[in-house]
């Protein structure tokens, strides 16, 4: 398996789940049904976040097994989805180790938001200082980018925009979300995160890194690999 690629894991019976957050998310979701699958396999995956069902069968609950995720995955946020309202799960959820918990049917921009405080939450706790995506490592304290021999140093506002995209690990983050994040509450038309989304992609291309970054019309903004660094999936 390649890790440099990015992709979530979905434990739930349905079997449409992991294809909705996949959507949401602008990543593939590995899907599990059997919770002691998962467990068995977790050292040989690095996702970005995994998505639990609380109800999997009859007698099976999601709630049981992120003990054992926990210690698989120490900083990757786990992130219970249930459609169940009973108002105990929540509780229940967060004191066996969950880090957040959302309920079905999913909205996008909810989903998404909590999804991005999550990943950011335990990329703090972890104190990283660098942050490599697919074959460039990021060094906070100095706004650089590495690639083998290759150094490149970021103005402040593109750092800004490439550590948020890097913490989100690869998911399509909406330009209204970036601008405030690159510029608070000040006004800026979508020209001028276009401007630095083309300066962030000449600096990549610099580095001949093998991902750049994808805008889609009135949509996000993400990395993506490119067609060079393109391999087999996961």
């Amino acid at each position: 398996m390649d890790r440099r690629k990015r992709y979530t894991i979905t434990l739930d019976d349905d079997p449409i789940v992991h294809k909705i957050i996949a959507k949401i998310t602008g990543m593939n979701s590995l899907p599990f049904s059997n919770p002691e699958k998962l467990v068995e396999r977790a050292k040989s995956y690095d996702p970005v976040a995994i998505f639990i069902d609380i109800h999997l069968g009859v007698e099976t609950l999601g709630l049981d097994i992120i003990p054992r995720l926990r210690e698989a995955w120490s900083q990757i946020p786990l992130l219970v989805v249930t459609a169940d309202p009973a108002a105990k799960w929540v509780g229940q959820a967060l004191a066996v180790g969950a880090n957040d918990f959302v309920r079905k049917p999913l909205i996008p921009e909810e989903f998404r938001g909590r999804l991005q405080a999550r990943i950011s939450e335990m990329n703090i706790l972890a104190g990283k200082d660098e942050i490599q995506i697919f074959d460039v490592v990021y060094d906070r304290r100095f706004r650089t980018l590495h690639r083998d021999d290759r150094m490149t140093h970021l103005p402040n506002l593109e750092a800004k925009l490439f550590e948020t995209l890097a913490e989100n690990n690869g998911m399509a983050i909406p330009k209204e979300v970036l601008k405030g994040n690159l510029w608070g509450k000040v006004s800026i038309s979508e020209n001028a995160l276009d401007k630095k989304v083309s300066s962030l992609r000449s600096h990549l291309r610099d580095l001949g890194a093998n991902f750049e970054l994808k805008s889609a019309y009135r949509g996000g903004v993400s990395f993506v690999e490119s067609n060079k660094g393109r391999g087999n999936d996961i």
